[in-house]
């Protein structure tokens, strides 16, 4: 894949979103917000079991959607991929617990790619695989790949693993596909914050 000039700015202020994650983390402010830590099992189905009960996230961006609350707790971070024109699909902090592992398998997706952004890592005890190839995160550093590709992680290490996750659009797509996909999208959303209001009556 070629150098994109948002991955670029992204790895050149990658201190900035670390200072800002480790600055939260150590804080009480996500509990506070009432804003916590989410695993995949409480909001898809079963086909994720491959990533384990511990896998969490927090999110920034959902499919064109920013979340208000973690967008305030994040402001740097949420800056820095706007004005850095990152084509974000979904934004959020990844968790992988210390001494887990993420078993093989495909998003099923072709319409973006995946991206991670080592913000708090412990180098050298944890990987990546997709297909025959194998990475290592790195502090700093920015990977991107194809998730429609089989792929499988472990965390080797003594403690938590974190890192920047974005979906991004693929590169080969048009921006009339972009836009084809963010309508669909933002109706997917729509229909879902209607049958939420219609369950509370």
């Amino acid at each position: 894949l070629p150098i994109f000039a948002w991955a670029q700015a992204l790895e050149q202020h990658a201190h900035v979103v670390r200072d800002e994650f480790l600055s939260v983390m150590q804080s009480d402010v996500i509990e506070r917000e009432g804003n916590d830590w989410t695993g995949l099992s409480d909001i898809r189905d079963e086909s994720t079991v491959a990533y384990g009960p511990e896998w969490r996230t927090l999110g920034l961006l959902d499919r064109g959607v920013w979340d208000p609350v973690n967008c305030r707790l994040f402001p740097k971070t949420v800056a820095l991929l706007k004005e850095s024109k990152t084509p974000c699909v979904e934004a959020f902090f990844a968790k992988m617990p210390a001494g887990s592992s993420i078993g093989a398998h495909s998003d099923g997706c072709n319409f973006h790619l995946t991206s991670h952004l080592g913000i708090d890592v412990p180098e050298g005890e944890c990987w990546l695989q997709v297909g025959g190839e194998r990475r290592e995160w790195r502090n700093g550093k920015l990977m991107l790949f194809d998730t429609s590709v089989m792929h499988c992680a472990a965390n080797e290490a003594a403690v938590d693993r974190y890192v920047l996750m974005l979906r991004v659009w693929h590169p080969g797509l048009s921006p009339f596909e972009i836009d084809a996909l963010s309508w669909v999208f933002k109706r997917s959303e729509e229909r879902r914050v209607g049958k939420e209001c219609r369950s509370r009556w």
